[in-house]
């Protein structure tokens, strides 16, 4: 058995990342709407702006990890550094939910929702992604 080479791998996680992106749109259309049917316009606002935050989380995580693997020896050892990536992660997610939160009319309730449809949508996309055959280590 070969090992994958460090090209395939950075193209197997930007097919994932891909993949996550392309779920959590599919959920969250229909979430949305269910949202603004049995609720009102803020909860379905709240809907889809948790899950762009949540799929930027997705977003900003797999690029730092891809340039983390793609050089690993970059960031081990005494000298050891995180990509700028991962550093300004929460920070810049955080500030996005607040810039939400406070400029637009949206439902906390939304928010945590969608947040939650774009882990299902991470969650389903990496499950498929695994059980369409991608080679285990």
């Amino acid at each position: 058995m070969t090992e994958p080479s460090a090209a395939d791998a950075n193209q197997a996680r930007s097919r994932l990342l891909s993949r996550i992106m392309q779920w959590t749109v599919a959920l969250t259309a229909p979430v949305a709407a269910a949202g603004w049917f049995m609720w009102d316009f803020p909860t379905a606002l709240g809907i889809v702006c948790g899950s762009a935050l949540g799929a930027a989380n997705f977003m900003l995580l797999g690029r730092s990890l891809q340039k983390m693997f793609a050089q690993p020896e970059e960031h081990r050892g005494s000298n050891w550094t995180l990509p700028v990536t991962m550093l300004v992660k929460w920070p810049l997610i955080l500030g996005a939910l607040v810039i939400v939160m406070f400029f637009l009319p949206v439902s906390p309730q939304g928010i945590a929702v969608g947040a939650l449809v774009s882990l299902v949508a991470g969650a389903t996309a990496a499950l498929r992604e695994h059980r369409s055959g991608a080679p285990e280590r």
